[in-house]
């Protein structure tokens, strides 16, 4: 399996295989609500960044309810698509100090 990893870079985003099978496209970020993905991560926070009310008027809180696979710290049932991020097992193999952003989350699960 190929994973493609999508930040929200406007100048490479469109680059993604979409249509090629043998890639998995991964993404974060509100910017990529419009683009198709296998996997989205959303590693924030539930209780402070759903509540920001640009997330609420984006439509974003809705997009990650309506994600049928999406990396979340949690699982709550308002996201039936929630997986739980293995966050203890990619700290013990890659250590904490790596985990600064929704990429490196990514990269560190797909490694």
């Amino acid at each position: 399996m190929k994973v493609a990893l999508l930040g929200s870079a406007p100048s490479s985003r469109m680059l993604a295989p979409f249509k090629d099978p043998n890639w998995e496209i991964w993404s974060c970020s509100p910017a990529n609500m419009d683009l198709p993905s296998d996997y989205f991560f959303e590693i924030h926070a539930l209780d402070t960044t759903m509540m920001e009310p640009q997330y609420k008027a984006s439509g974003y809180v809705e997009f990650c309810r309506k994600h049928p696979k999406i990396y979340m710290q949690e699982a709550r049932p308002e996201y039936p698509g929630a997986i739980v991020y293995p966050k203890d097992e990619m700290f013990k193999e890659f250590g904490p100090y790596f985990f600064t952003s929704s990429v490196a989350y990514m990269l560190a699960l797909a490694i």
